[in-house]
């Protein structure tokens, strides 16, 4: 319910109304009004009670009081937000490695021959300059897709092209 409110309370809070109930674009007035049309109110007031009038009277009374000691939401961690070690360091291990760009730069083509993977074209000659890139783009952790989109080829081309000479590589993704 805390949360309920804070959601409820933040056009207050930022002076754009008021009152929790006078903000047009608010979901409070289904909840008030109980109409379940297009907002899943059920949840919340069957919290409260299993009497719907009595519900909404709790639902009113929790949204219009302003606590003291709120939460503020927008300090919290996001969804996915891991503050681990071990997910920090696989972070830093993951940024600090060199981008496709980079990597296709040390392949050894010319200027020429760049310009020619990626634009995915098919010569022979240019078969050796993709297989240094696949490789150290592997080693990189880069997935196939990854690698394909640089230099113009599909995941499965790329995996053949590993398969077909015969690369090594910790992990096919």
């Amino acid at each position: 319910m805390e949360l309920v409110r804070y959601l409820h309370q933040n056009p207050v809070r930022a002076k754009m109304c008021s009152k929790v109930d006078e903000y047009p674009w608010s979901s409070d007035i289904f909840y008030r009004k109980n109409d379940e049309s297009l907002v899943d109110i059920g949840l919340v007031l069957d919290t409260l009670s299993e009497e719907r009038s009595v519900a909404i009277k709790m639902y009113s009374e929790c949204i219009d009081q302003i606590p003291e000691n709120t939460v503020n939401y927008e300090e919290g961690k996001l969804i996915g937000e891991d503050t681990s070690p071990v997910m920090n360091s696989y972070k830093v291990k993951y940024e600090e490695r060199k981008t496709l760009d980079e990597l296709l730069l040390l392949s050894g083509a010319s200027s020429n021959d760049l310009i020619l993977l990626k634009k995915g074209s098919r010569k022979r000659h240019l078969t050796p300059y993709k297989l240094n890139f696949i490789q150290s783009s592997f080693e990189e952790k880069y997935s196939f897709s990854e690698i394909g989109r640089v230099i113009g080829m599909s995941s499965p081309a790329v995996y053949d092209l590993v398969m077909r000479y015969k690369l090594k590589v910790n992990e096919i993704t």
